[in-house]
Protein backbone atom coordinates (compact mmCIF):
# COMPACT_ATOMS: atom_id res chain seq x y z
CA UNK A 1 0.00 0.00 0.00
CA UNK A 2 2.88 2.55 0.84
CA UNK A 3 4.34 2.12 -2.57
CA UNK A 4 1.11 2.50 -4.10
CA UNK A 5 0.48 5.92 -2.42
CA UNK A 6 4.14 7.01 -2.75
CA UNK A 7 4.00 6.41 -6.67
CA UNK A 8 0.51 7.84 -6.98
CA UNK A 9 1.18 10.93 -4.71
CA UNK A 10 4.74 11.36 -6.83
CA UNK A 11 2.91 11.37 -10.00
CA UNK A 12 0.29 13.71 -8.69
CA UNK A 13 3.66 15.97 -7.47
CA UNK A 14 5.75 15.44 -10.62
CA UNK A 15 2.99 16.23 -12.90
CA UNK A 16 2.03 19.51 -11.33
CA UNK A 17 5.58 20.55 -11.30
CA UNK A 18 6.74 19.18 -14.91
CA UNK A 19 3.22 21.70 -15.82
CA UNK A 20 4.69 24.54 -13.98
CA UNK A 21 8.16 24.58 -15.82
CA UNK A 22 6.48 24.36 -19.10
CA UNK A 23 4.01 26.78 -18.25
CA UNK A 24 0.53 25.69 -17.45
CA UNK A 25 -0.79 27.38 -14.50
CA UNK A 26 -3.45 24.84 -13.36
CA UNK A 27 -3.08 21.55 -14.48
CA UNK A 28 -5.31 20.27 -11.75
CA UNK A 29 -7.78 22.36 -9.85
CA UNK A 30 -8.11 21.52 -5.86
CA UNK A 31 -11.87 19.89 -6.23
CA UNK A 32 -10.07 17.32 -9.17
CA UNK A 33 -6.65 16.62 -6.38
CA UNK A 34 -8.90 16.14 -3.78
CA UNK A 35 -10.93 13.30 -6.07
CA UNK A 36 -7.70 11.90 -7.16
CA UNK A 37 -6.39 11.84 -3.60
CA UNK A 38 -9.39 10.60 -1.79
CA UNK A 39 -10.83 8.25 -4.67
CA UNK A 40 -8.62 7.04 -7.57
CA UNK A 41 -5.91 6.63 -5.05
CA UNK A 42 -8.04 5.55 -2.19
CA UNK A 43 -10.24 2.46 -3.37
CA UNK A 44 -7.04 0.69 -4.63
CA UNK A 45 -5.17 1.72 -1.65
CA UNK A 46 -7.79 -0.29 0.15
CA UNK A 47 -8.04 -3.28 -1.86
CA UNK A 48 -4.25 -3.33 -1.61
CA UNK A 49 -4.74 -3.06 2.52
CA UNK A 50 -6.27 -6.31 2.33
CA UNK A 51 -3.88 -8.13 -0.04
CA UNK A 52 -3.36 -11.79 0.82
CA UNK A 53 -0.51 -12.14 3.49
CA UNK A 54 2.58 -14.48 3.10
CA UNK A 55 1.75 -17.72 4.65
CA UNK A 56 5.96 -17.95 4.72
CA UNK A 57 6.82 -14.93 6.07
CA UNK A 58 6.93 -16.65 9.92
CA UNK A 59 9.87 -19.04 8.80
CA UNK A 60 11.95 -16.43 7.25
CA UNK A 61 15.25 -15.35 8.95
CA UNK A 62 15.13 -12.12 10.42
CA UNK A 63 16.73 -8.75 8.29
CA UNK A 64 20.17 -7.04 9.87
CA UNK A 65 18.59 -3.71 9.39
CA UNK A 66 14.71 -3.10 8.32
CA UNK A 67 14.07 -0.74 5.70
CA UNK A 68 10.80 0.75 5.05
CA UNK A 69 11.65 0.59 0.90
CA UNK A 70 13.44 -1.53 -0.51
CA UNK A 71 15.65 -0.86 -3.79
CA UNK A 72 13.38 -2.41 -6.01
CA UNK A 73 10.60 -0.57 -4.62
CA UNK A 74 12.64 3.04 -4.63
CA UNK A 75 13.53 2.08 -8.72
CA UNK A 76 9.77 1.13 -9.40
CA UNK A 77 8.34 4.56 -6.97
CA UNK A 78 11.04 6.22 -9.44
CA UNK A 79 10.33 5.23 -12.61
CA UNK A 80 6.52 4.84 -12.78
CA UNK A 81 5.71 8.44 -11.26
CA UNK A 82 7.65 10.04 -13.95
CA UNK A 83 6.48 7.66 -16.29
CA UNK A 84 2.88 8.84 -15.28
CA UNK A 85 3.87 12.83 -15.02
CA UNK A 86 5.41 12.60 -18.67
CA UNK A 87 2.13 10.95 -19.79
CA UNK A 88 0.08 13.93 -18.44
CA UNK A 89 2.03 16.39 -19.66
CA UNK A 90 2.54 14.66 -22.96
CA UNK A 91 -0.96 14.46 -23.34
CA UNK A 92 -2.15 17.81 -22.00
CA UNK A 93 0.02 19.33 -25.18
CA UNK A 94 -1.39 16.67 -27.56
CA UNK A 95 -4.99 17.35 -27.37
CA UNK A 96 -4.08 20.96 -27.25
CA UNK A 97 -4.12 21.94 -30.56
CA UNK A 98 -8.00 20.78 -30.05
CA UNK A 99 -8.55 23.68 -27.10
CA UNK A 100 -7.16 23.73 -23.90
CA UNK A 101 -10.39 22.58 -22.28
CA UNK A 102 -9.61 19.68 -23.50
CA UNK A 103 -6.21 19.37 -23.09
CA UNK A 104 -6.90 19.52 -19.31
CA UNK A 105 -9.62 17.28 -19.47
CA UNK A 106 -7.48 14.06 -20.93
CA UNK A 107 -5.08 14.89 -18.15
CA UNK A 108 -7.69 14.65 -15.25
CA UNK A 109 -8.98 11.46 -17.10
CA UNK A 110 -5.61 9.96 -17.78
CA UNK A 111 -3.89 10.47 -14.40
CA UNK A 112 -6.04 8.60 -12.59
CA UNK A 113 -6.61 5.98 -15.27
CA UNK A 114 -2.81 5.22 -15.35
CA UNK A 115 -3.10 4.97 -11.41
CA UNK A 116 -5.22 2.15 -11.97
CA UNK A 117 -3.35 0.39 -14.08
CA UNK A 118 -0.54 1.01 -12.23
CA UNK A 119 -2.36 -0.89 -9.43
CA UNK A 120 -2.57 -3.63 -11.52
CA UNK A 121 1.32 -3.80 -12.09
CA UNK A 122 1.36 -4.29 -8.07
CA UNK A 123 -1.32 -6.75 -7.56
CA UNK A 124 -0.40 -8.99 -10.29
CA UNK A 125 3.14 -8.49 -9.17
CA UNK A 126 2.33 -9.08 -5.32
CA UNK A 127 0.10 -12.30 -6.25
CA UNK A 128 3.23 -13.77 -8.08
CA UNK A 129 4.36 -14.54 -4.77
CA UNK A 130 1.36 -16.02 -3.55
CA UNK A 131 0.29 -17.82 -6.60
CA UNK A 132 -1.82 -20.68 -4.57
CA UNK A 133 -4.32 -17.34 -4.40
CA UNK A 134 -6.88 -16.29 -6.38
CA UNK A 135 -5.88 -13.65 -8.97
CA UNK A 136 -8.67 -11.37 -9.14
CA UNK A 137 -10.79 -11.47 -6.03
CA UNK A 138 -13.30 -9.12 -5.34
CA UNK A 139 -10.85 -6.41 -4.23
CA UNK A 140 -8.48 -6.41 -6.76
CA UNK A 141 -12.03 -5.65 -9.01
CA UNK A 142 -12.74 -2.89 -6.52
CA UNK A 143 -9.15 -1.31 -6.74
CA UNK A 144 -9.19 -1.40 -10.42
CA UNK A 145 -12.67 -0.83 -11.41
CA UNK A 146 -13.83 1.77 -9.02
CA UNK A 147 -11.29 4.96 -10.40
CA UNK A 148 -12.08 3.84 -14.28
CA UNK A 149 -15.65 3.89 -13.19
CA UNK A 150 -15.20 6.83 -11.11
CA UNK A 151 -13.81 8.87 -13.88
CA UNK A 152 -16.83 7.75 -16.26
CA UNK A 153 -19.41 8.90 -14.47
CA UNK A 154 -17.43 12.39 -13.98
CA UNK A 155 -17.14 12.57 -17.73
CA UNK A 156 -20.44 11.45 -19.55
CA UNK A 157 -23.29 12.24 -16.40
CA UNK A 158 -25.26 15.82 -17.30
CA UNK A 159 -23.80 18.36 -14.88
CA UNK A 160 -20.93 16.22 -13.12
CA UNK A 161 -18.57 17.41 -15.61
CA UNK A 162 -19.04 20.91 -14.46
CA UNK A 163 -18.61 20.55 -11.04
CA UNK A 164 -14.86 19.15 -11.92
CA UNK A 165 -14.53 22.02 -14.42
CA UNK A 166 -13.53 19.43 -17.51
CA UNK A 167 -15.56 18.97 -21.16
CA UNK A 168 -18.14 16.41 -21.58
CA UNK A 169 -16.69 13.52 -23.83
CA UNK A 170 -17.44 11.34 -26.32
CA UNK A 171 -17.14 7.55 -25.81
CA UNK A 172 -14.16 7.67 -28.50
CA UNK A 173 -12.65 10.14 -26.82
CA UNK A 174 -12.61 8.42 -23.11
CA UNK A 175 -11.67 5.15 -25.13
CA UNK A 176 -8.43 6.65 -26.22
CA UNK A 177 -7.66 8.46 -22.98
CA UNK A 178 -8.06 4.71 -21.53
CA UNK A 179 -6.00 3.97 -24.57
CA UNK A 180 -3.16 5.90 -23.42
CA UNK A 181 -3.89 5.11 -20.19
CA UNK A 182 -2.87 1.50 -20.43
CA UNK A 183 1.30 3.03 -21.83
CA UNK A 184 2.28 2.48 -17.77
CA UNK A 185 0.96 -0.94 -17.74
CA UNK A 186 2.33 -1.83 -21.08
CA UNK A 187 6.03 -0.08 -20.21
CA UNK A 188 6.24 -1.80 -16.65
CA UNK A 189 5.58 -5.38 -18.34
CA UNK A 190 8.24 -4.81 -20.88
CA UNK A 191 10.74 -3.38 -18.26
CA UNK A 192 9.74 -6.17 -15.83
CA UNK A 193 13.36 -7.47 -16.36
CA UNK A 194 15.21 -4.48 -15.71
CA UNK A 195 12.82 -3.62 -12.66
CA UNK A 196 13.43 -7.57 -11.05
CA UNK A 197 11.36 -10.57 -10.81
CA UNK A 198 10.29 -9.87 -6.87
CA UNK A 199 7.32 -8.22 -6.09
CA UNK A 200 6.56 -4.66 -5.15
CA UNK A 201 5.93 -5.28 -1.42
CA UNK A 202 2.53 -3.91 0.39
CA UNK A 203 4.27 -2.39 3.22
Amino acid sequence: TLVYLLTGNASEGLAIVFGLVFGIRELFLPIQLLYINLVSDGMPALALGFSPHDRQIMHQKPKQSIEVLEPFDKRYIGAISTMNAALVIGSYYFFLHISARIGLTAAFFILPISQAFMFTTIWVGFRSVFHHLRAFPAMFWLGFLGPIVGQLVIYSVPGVPELFHVRETSIGYMALFLAISTVVMIVFSLKQQYFGAKHVRSV
